[in-house]
Parts: structure tokens; C-alpha cells; sequence
């Protein structure tokens, strides 16, 4: 080979071992640059997944406590609509209870007029049927008499007398023993 420069060969091996060398140099530092970079990669991985970690941690804190305010807040509203509901629900219950009561009232003074009215009825009805009773009992009585002193006057008297006498003193016996209340 020609070179335009006068080198000799061994000078050429030796530039070229040189650069050679030199090359291996390079790219041995290129490959610890690599690696170096590699490494940081990996420790910025790391922390990257440290932080992504973190982040999904502390958004997971932050959810929570968001929901548990919110479950909080919906807690103190479903207690105030469980507590206004109780409320009107008694409320109702006190309005209902006082219909029923007055309802009550209302057929007890009904039922207790009814009665009255029945027990009334009935007193006349009793009172009735006992003078009824009393006027039957004093004309069976008068009859009961009538026998009685028409038999004695028979057996006192010896004879008989008209229906007309026997009626007068009959009638003024009855009247007589009425005044004295002989017959109650």
C-alpha cells in the first residue's frame, strides 16, 4: 500500500493499536456513561414508582376522607329528614289520637242518650204495665169481694137480696176499705 505520508509499518501498527486503544477507551467510557445513565434510570424508575405510590396513596387518604365527609354531611342530613320525619310522623299520631278520642266521646254521649232514652221507654213502659197490672189485681180483688160479701150477706141475712143492693154495698165496702188503704 502506498500512503502518501512516509510512515513506516511498524508506526502504522502502532497508530493504529493507538487508535484502537483509544477507541476502546471511548466506547468503555461510553458504556459506563450507559450505564451510569441506566442506573440513574433505574433509581428514577424507582422513585417514580416510590412516588406514584405515594400520590396514589395520599389520593386515596384524600378520597377517603373526602367520602367519609360526604358520608358524614349525608349522615347528619339522612338524621335530620329520619328526625323531622319522626316529628311530623308523632305529630300525626297526636292529631289522629285526638280525632279518635273526640270520635270516642261523641258515640259514648250518643250511646249514653240511646240508653236513656231506652231507660226511659222502658220506666214508662214498666209504670204502664204495673198500673195496668195494679187496676187488674183491684178488679180481681173487687170481684174476690163481691163473692166474699155476697156469700156472707147470704148466710147473715138469710136471703138473697137484688143485684142492685148487693152492688151499693159492695161499692161502699170497697171505698171504705180504699180510704183506709186495706188493699195497699
Amino acid at each position: 500500500m502506498y500512503f502518501p505520508f512516509n510512515i513506516d509499518t511498524n508506526t502504522l501498527i502502532v497508530y493504529s493499536m493507538a487508535l484502537t486503544l483509544f477507541t476502546l477507551i471511548v466506547v468503555f467510557f461510553v458504556f459506563v456513561r450507559i450505564w451510569k445513565v441506566l442506573k440513574i434510570e433505574g433509581k428514577l424508575a424507582a422513585e417514580e414508582r416510590k412516588l406514584r405510590h405515594e400520590i396514589n396513596r395520599d389520593v386515596e387518604q384524600i378520597a377517603a376522607a373526602h367520602i367519609k365527609t360526604l358520608a358524614g354531611d349525608s349522615t347528619a342530613r339522612l338524621e335530620g329528614e329520619v328526625k323531622k320525619f319522626s316529628e311530623e310522623l308523632a305529630r300525626l299520631m297526636h292529631a289522629k289520637s285526638a280525632e279518635v278520642s273526640a270520635f270516642v266521646e261523641k258515640a259514648q254521649r250518643e250511646q249514653m242518650k240511646e240508653s236513656q232514652f231506652f231507660v226511659a221507654n222502658m220506666l214508662s213502659k214498666i209504670e204502664k204495665d204495673a198500673q195496668e197490672y195494679k187496676k187488674n189485681k183491684l178488679a180481681a180483688v173487687d170481684e174476690q169481694i163481691r163473692q166474699v160479701v155476697l156469700s156472707a150477706a147470704r148466710e147473715v141475712i138469710g136471703r138473697s137480696i137484688s143485684l142492685t143492693e148487693h152492688e151499693d154495698l159492695v161499692t161502699k165496702a170497697l171505698e171504705r176499705a180504699k180510704k183506709e188503704k186495706v188493699f195497699g
